[in-house]
């Protein structure tokens, strides 16, 4: 009897050992006492192990969880540490947890014999290296720490400023042009009375399209009967054109303060870029027009919103977005985006309190002519977030600015205007936010009673 019991208690490890090495549990502390409370409360709630847990049945042999010790548990845990080659540099201190074994009734009401356990888990940081979402963040990866980058041309000029990084196969400077940072590029084309910025030989080209934005699209899968005439839904008028009044999109649905929207509604949940449960919505056009009633002319609450844009979007003076702390906005664009002087970008954070840039902007416009404009911003225009072009230029004239990050195949920067980096994923300077995790490998000390 002592083999079973022996085997039913290792049946319980082997339990707890799969549950920690499972990508499943979800389980990541910001600090690593955090992930072990949060571990061991995995187990009784989601899971309930600490209830008895069947091994045979002739005789009845029953396992469970027994908690965490007390002298040895999560206030008291370590985070065991690695080298860059995955090599243990520190052992840390793991918690100590229990698992019982016994011959008898499932209530232990009737015990005929019994084994104990202990077991030693470890815990460390997150080879992932952490985040909200889990895994690699794809918006990281390709802007990487730059404030601008390109796998084309940056051309800064008339007192047009980039403050960040910026990486180019061609950079070039001039008319009272600078760049704030670290520039890596094939080429760095600068009058000869200008001072150089700081580079470095890393140059590595950017690779056309990182994002790969077509395969995004086409992952939507959004038929064209599907796609919605947002001017007709609310009433033959555009945002906030006289008589249409203030849009305020969410994950449940739209709203608008002159009532009804037709059927508008969303299309389905997506997962894009690595969140899950993203609502999206599907237009012909979307366009913020002068007149409405109020700030802000159109509002995004209650979580997460994609919009996929058949056409164009604009974005015109006397107009302005707002963005709640907990929601987010993403915008798919198969035509041109304009924003004009007099928008006005009512947020003041690049992340909300998820850790995810607030605002995003996917531009899908393609034309022959190599000069093709996907996005502009012009006449003081601003937006926070990042702001990625598949296919044409992103020009930036007139005093407008980008905060956050911008990437494309060419930049454009003239005129009194920026780029003015903030990191747009949660980590900040281009890494993951540090999350500590439950490790697979468990000690383990027989006990006997």
């Amino acid at each position: 009897m002592h083999a079973s019991l022996q085997a039913a208690a290792e049946a319980g490890a082997l339990t707890l050992q799969n549950e920690a090495g499972s990508e499943e549990n979800n389980v990541q502390g910001a600090d690593v006492n955090q992930a072990c409370n949060d571990f061991f409360a995995y187990l009784v709630v989601d899971k309930a192990y600490d209830n008895s847990q069947a091994f045979m049945d002739d005789p009845e042999v029953w396992w469970r969880f027994n908690g965490v010790d007390e002298d040895q548990g999560c206030d008291d845990v370590e985070a065991r540490e690695f080298d860059d080659d995955g090599n243990i540099t520190n052992e840390g201190r793991g918690a100590v947890a229990a698992i019982e074994a016994w011959q008898g009734s499932e209530d232990q009401s009737h015990i005929v014999a019994r084994l104990g356990l202990k077991i030693t888990l470890a815990f460390m940081k997150d080879p992932d290296g952490g985040g909200g979402n889990g895994g690699d963040d794809p918006i990281e990866e390709a802007f990487g720490e730059n404030a601008a980058g390109s796998w084309g041309k940056i051309n800064v000029t008339g007192g047009g400023k980039v403050e960040g990084n910026t990486t180019a196969d061609h950079v070039s400077l001039s008319g009272g042009a600078s760049i704030d940072g670290i520039v890596e590029a094939d080429t760095l084309e600068i009058p000869s009375w200008m001072p150089s910025p700081e580079s470095n030989n890393d140059y590595q080209a950017i690779q056309s399209d990182p994002l790969n934005l077509q395969g995004i699209i086409d992952d939507l899968d959004v038929e064209a009967s599907a796609i919605q005439d947002l001017r007709s839904e609310l009433g033959n008028k555009r945002i906030g054109q006289y008589g249409a009044g203030q849009v305020t999109i969410t994950p449940a649905g739209v709203l608008n303060t002159q009532g009804g929207t037709g059927d508008l509604g969303k299309l389905k949940e997506v997962e894009l870029l690595g969140k899950n449960g993203s609502a999206l919505y599907a237009v012909d056009e979307l366009r913020l027009q002068s007149g409405g009633q109020g700030d802000p002319t159109l509002k995004i609450e209650g979580g997460d919103v994609v919009i996929y844009v058949a056409g164009d979007v604009r974005f015109a003076g006397g107009t302005s977005l707002e963005i709640a702390d907990d929601s987010s906005l993403t915008l798919i664009v198969e035509g041109k985006t304009t924003i004009t002087g007099g928008f006005d970008f009512m947020n003041d954070e690049v992340l909300n309190e998820n850790g995810d840039a607030i605002f995003t902007l996917l531009s899908n416009y393609s034309h022959n002519s190599p000069n093709a404009t996907a996005v502009k911003l012009s006449g003081g225009g601003h937006i926070l977030g990042a702001v990625y072009a598949a296919h044409s230029n992103i020009d930036i004239t007139g005093g407008s600015y980008i905060r956050g990050q911008a990437l494309g195949p060419n930049i454009n920067i003239s005129g009194g205007t920026g780029v003015y980096y903030e990191s747009v994923s949660s980590g900040g300077s281009g890494s993951a936010e540090e999350s500590y995790v439950p490790g697979s490998e468990l000690d383990i000390d027989y006990e006997y009673y």
